[in-house]
């Protein structure tokens, strides 16, 4: 069935209504997709009290299994640290969205981490945008977890559903807003 028509609306009208009712008083969900294979963790479990204690916003982490991390989010570029262990990613939306590779992994310096993006690239979740030398950061006590932050949304928080669970790269991961 086709309904044009919802109680005497035109169904695009109550559409465009239910857009406008997200833009104002925000989304009820986000997705991202798992940047890395690994075990995905609150926030709060991060050892780093900067990302545990929601300052630069909410999210999620994984301990990674592997060296290839891809983008959770498509999107543009709008952020490549320096020392290459951070990303920032801005949606069609408007939800920027910071990917940080490790914990104190800035001291680095850049070593063991490479790049595939720069500013102003598109991505998507396929696109790898760097890889980590997992056995470096073991070798020299500094963790892989990584972070995957809502930086632009200071006051929400959000219930990651996939909290303690295995995930591939890729995987669809739902933040619901509490």
């Amino acid at each position: 069935c086709q309904c044009r028509y919802y109680y005497g609306q035109d169904t695009q009208s109550k559409r465009s209504e239910n857009i406008m009712f997200k833009k104002l008083f925000g989304k009820r969900e986000l997705e991202f997709f798992a940047p890395v294979t690994g075990r995905i963790i609150p926030l709060t479990e991060v050892s780093d009290p900067v990302f545990a204690s929601f300052a630069m916003g909410d999210g999620f982490a994984v301990i990674p299994m592997s060296h290839e991390i891809y983008a959770p989010v498509s999107g543009t570029v709008v952020a490549v640290f320096p020392t290459k262990h951070a990303i920032g990613i801005k949606t069609s939306d408007g939800t920027e969205v910071l990917i940080h590779i490790g914990i104190d992994t800035v001291t680095l310096q850049g070593k063991g981490f490479k790049n595939f993006v720069d500013l102003d690239d598109e991505v998507t979740e396929n696109s790898m945008i760097a890889t980590v030398e997992l056995a470096l950061l073991q070798d020299k006590n500094i963790e892989a977890t990584t972070m995957v932050i809502v930086t632009n949304q200071p006051t929400s928080r959000f219930r990651v559903t996939e909290n303690h669970q295995d995930v591939n790269q890729g995987q669809l991961i739902h933040l619901q807003k509490i």
